[in-house]
């Protein structure tokens, strides 16, 4: 006859009980009895966590890990900074591991990919954090951005996007005393600061209205579409989609500010060829680093000027980080409750001073409540205000969206080589369609 062993804890158990009983006089009520026996918890189950990171090394993240580990003594987490000739091929990888059953349990993932991605992931449990909880704690559009089909997949632990970036010196020397604030503005400034020698530009007052050579060129195009209220990309070729690309190519073809032989957007800033650009916070250390002396600040994005007495809502622009949960996770739930630990204020401001030990400033605070903390940080201050009336979509550069980014750029050469600004926008909604995800 087959016989199965007892657990030790059960064996202690039973004893302990039989014991009691010995001792305790025939008539007594059994429920008294049971209430005065110690409970004796069965071992807690041993957690080992796997955590793909992209940008931070291992020494920024240790402290919190850490810590965690110290208060939870069962898990283990692994956490380990991944490296890829591109973020396309981060993308590539990430997704093909969760389809195969073989990735991480925790992993960092750009907002737009969440369509993409829904299916491999596990959706954040509301009683880790309740949909009235995200929305309340993190920056109004976070929660729409980091959702398919009404479910969230992911929990922010920064948030960037795109800003104006100006070289204070070139302002001074036009008379320009404050940053443009509407595209009109915007225009007139970069006309007024670019500077020509026999019909060539030697010093470009914006670089605006190519693509090969303005890095964060779609998402510049992206944010002029949001702004002009066109649903990406089911409108893209309708009038307010056409006015768009040909405002931001006149810059080239009429307005002369900017030029397809210059260097790129980013490296021509840093030299002062050129006074003004867009991009997200963390150009501030591509540009320090290759010139640590430029004396250049930060504004908001311009925005279509209202006819008074009307006023425009503002819209900008979102390009940030998330960490997800592999939905095939054995661990899933502690998972999301070591997410739920980052994401708390005081790791937060935590993690953010680990980052800022390597470079000026951590990753931008993803809170509404850490918010105010950066509003007088000489960088990112526009980037928090406008936080909350940012949007976004597939088309965004420095993410690993390349097919998108190059159909963008496709379009934008077709304009600029005099072909159909209609033709150019419908293959443009076509490659997008095509390309298997018109979302986020």
């Amino acid at each position: 006859m087959r016989t199965f062993k007892k657990p030790l804890w059960q064996k202690i158990f039973l004893t302990s009980f039989l014991a009691y009983l010995a001792i305790v006089p025939s008539g007594c009520n059994p429920s008294k009895i049971l209430s005065g026996l110690p409970f004796i918890k069965p071992p807690v189950k041993k957690v080992e966590l796997t955590y793909w990171g992209l940008f931070e090394p291992v020494e920024v993240m240790t402290p919190l890990i850490e810590e965690y580990q110290k208060a939870n003594p069962h898990v283990k987490i692994n956490y380990e900074q991944r490296a890829y000739s591109s973020l396309a091929q981060h993308k590539e990888t990430l997704l093909t591991r969760l389809r195969e059953g073989t990735g991480p349990d925790i992993f960092r993932l750009h907002h737009t990919w969440i369509p993409q991605f829904a299916s491999e992931l596990s959706p954040l449990p509301s009683e880790v954090m309740s949909s009235a909880e995200f929305a309340n704690t993190f920056h109004a559009p976070l929660q729409n951005l980091l959702s398919d089909q009404g479910q969230l997949y992911a929990i922010p632990l920064m948030y960037d996007g795109l800003m104006l970036f100006y070289n204070q010196k070139h302002f001074e020397e036009a008379g320009i005393t404050r940053p443009p604030t509407d595209w009109e503005e915007f225009r007139d400034a970069a006309v007024r600061l670019t500077q020509t020698d026999a019909q060539k530009i030697t010093r470009a007052g914006a670089a605006i209205g190519t693509a090969e050579n303005v890095i964060h060129s779609s998402d510049i195009l992206g944010l002029m579409w949001a702004q002009s209220q066109v649903d990406f990309p089911d409108a893209l070729t309708s009038g307010s989609a056409r006015d768009a690309l040909v405002f931001y190519t006149n810059f080239v073809t009429k307005d002369k500010v900017w030029d397809p032989a210059l260097p790129d957007s980013i490296y021509a800033f840093s030299q002062g060829r050129v006074a003004m650009i867009f991009a997200p916070s963390w150009r501030v250390f591509d540009i320090q680093n290759l010139n640590p002396g430029l004396n250049f600040s930060t504004a908001a994005v311009p925005q279509i000027p209202a006819l008074p007495p009307a006023e425009t809502a503002a819209t900008n622009w979102a390009s940030f980080w998330a960490e997800g949960v592999n939905l095939d996770s054995q661990n899933a739930a502690e998972a999301w409750k070591f997410l739920k630990f980052l994401s708390e204020p005081e790791n937060m401001r935590r993690l953010y001073s680990e980052e800022a030990k390597l470079r000026e400033f951590g990753e931008p605070y993803s809170r509404k409540d850490l918010g105010e903390v950066l509003l007088t940080n000489n960088y990112l201050a526009p980037l928090i205000d406008g936080a909350p009336t940012a949007t976004s979509a597939i088309i965004t550069d420095a993410a690993g969206n390349d097919v998108y980014v190059e159909a963008v750029t496709e379009a934008v050469n077709s304009v600029l080589q005099g072909k159909d600004v209609d033709q150019a926008l419908a293959t443009l909604k076509t490659t997008i369609e095509r390309s298997g995800s018109a979302g986020r």
